[in-house]
C-alpha cells in the first residue's frame, strides 16, 4: 500500500495473517509498537489516566478516530475495569462529537487480536451510513449480541481473537475472519466510497482530513464545555 491510502482491511483486519508477537507482562511488543509512542500519532484530541483518543492516522472516513489504550495490551478484551470503565466514557464522548459533527451514528469496531496491524488495544470509531449493518449483524449466525465488555473479556480469555462491533447502543461479538467480516468490510466501502484498485478498496488520504477532525473537534468541545470551565 502506498503512503497516503488506507484500505478496508487496516479497520477491519481481515486477511491478515501474520503471528502475534509476544504479549505477555514484560515483553519486548511495545518497544517497536507505533501506539506505545504518541510522538508518532496525531496530536490526542482528549485523554484520561487509561486512553489517549487521536484522529486516525489513515482514516476511512472523515471524523475517522481511535481510541488508544495507555498501557501496551493486546486488546480491550485484556483491559481491566477501570480501563473499560474509561473506555466507555471516552468513546462516549466521541460518538456524541461525531454524530454532532457528521450527522451520522459511528461504527465502533475492534480488532481483539485477530488481524490486527498493531498488537497494541485501540477502537476505531467510523462516522459512516452504515444502517443496514444492525440487521445483518442481528440475523448472522457468526455473531453474538452482548451487553457490554464483560463478555469481551470472557471471550479473550476462554478462546483468544475477536471482533468487536457496536452500532446504535448495540454490540456484538463476531467469529474470526468469516462471511461477517467481509460484510462490514463490503459496507465500508461502500459507505467511504473507496476506489477498487488491484482488487482492494483503497481511499487516499491527506494531511487535511487530520487537521479538519482537529479544528471541529475544538470548535465543538468549546460549545458544549461549561463557561465555568
Amino acid at each position: 500500500m502506498v503512503a497516503g491510502e488506507v484500505m478496508a482491511e487496516d479497520a477491519t483486519g481481515a486477511e491478515r495473517g501474520q503471528p502475534v508477537p509476544d504479549l505477555s507482562p514484560g515483553g519486548d511488543a511495545g518497544g517497536a509498537c507505533v501506539f506505545c509512542h504518541p510522538e508518532l500519532q496525531p496530536q490526542a484530541l482528549d485523554s484520561n489516566d487509561h486512553l489517549r483518543l487521536v484522529p486516525d492516522l489513515y482514516p476511512l472516513a472523515q471524523g475517522h478516530l481511535l481510541v488508544i489504550s495507555r498501557e501496551h495490551i493486546p486488546c480491550y478484551g485484556a483491559a481491566d475495569s477501570a480501563t473499560l470503565e474509561a473506555l466507555e466514557e471516552l468513546s462516549g464522548r466521541a460518538v456524541k462529537f461525531i454524530e454532532d459533527t457528521y450527522s451520522v451514528h459511528p461504527l465502533a469496531w475492534e480488532n481483539g487480536v485477530t488481524g490486527q496491524s498493531v498488537y497494541h488495544a485501540h477502537l476505531h470509531l467510523i462516522p459512516l451510513p452504515l444502517e443496514g449493518l444492525v440487521d445483518v449483524l442481528a440475523t448472522d449466525p457468526a455473531s453474538t449480541e452482548i451487553d457490554g465488555w464483560e463478555a469481551v473479556q470472557e471471550r479473550y480469555r476462554d478462546h483468544g481473537g475477536y471482533h468487536y462491533a457496536a452500532l446504535r447502543g448495540r454490540r456484538w461479538l463476531l467469529e474470526g475472519n468469516g462471511m461477517m467480516n467481509w460484510e462490514v468490510r463490503r459496507l465500508i466501502a461502500i459507505g467511504a466510497r473507496l476506489r477498487l484498485v488491484d482488487g482492494r478498496w483503497t481511499r487516499s488520504t491527506t494531511a487535511d482530513d487530520i487537521a479538519a477532525v482537529t479544528r471541529r473537534w475544538r470548535e465543538w468541545s468549546a460549545a458544549v464545555r461549561p463557561a465555568s470551565d
